[in-house]
């Protein structure tokens, strides 16, 4: 399970953390790039293992890039207020996140587990189990 993470920080130091970001970014590429080039396809269970891997890197990679856009187009925003701009034809547009009422999101997803818990027990109760 995926969360999303908060946290306020100086105006002047969103381009050091995005570099630092950048660089994670760099590091886990470099890695799928060398298991993708040392894949055995005589060995179909590690081929597919590595296939998984590195899907699930890329998925990584493509998400803290995106952040790292929204984070850059937000950066820009807070030192040209009177210069927003919208993004350019063929770029990616980064919507803002709505607000989120935690307790209302944690009581939904109780909601969900209680009627998965439900949905197994019925399937569990038309098997005979």
């Amino acid at each position: 399970m995926k969360v999303t993470m908060q946290y306020t920080i100086d105006l002047n130091e969103v381009p050091l953390r995005l570099n630092d970001m950048m660089q994670d970014c760099t590091t886990h590429l470099e890695t799928i790039t060398k298991l993708a080039t040392v894949i055995d396809a005589l060995n179909p269970d590690k081929f597919i293992t590595h296939i998984d891997f590195i899907r699930k890197k890329l998925f990584e990679v493509d998400t803290q890039l995106s952040e790292c856009g929204e984070l850059m187009q937000g950066y820009k925003n807070a030192l040209n207020p009177d210069e927003v701009t919208p993004p350019a034809e063929g770029t990616a547009q980064y919507p803002s996140m709505p607000n989120v009422d935690l307790e209302a999101l944690q009581g939904l997803q109780k909601q969900l587990e209680g009627m998965q818990k439900e949905a197994e027990e019925t399937t569990d109760d038309s098997q005979g189990g």
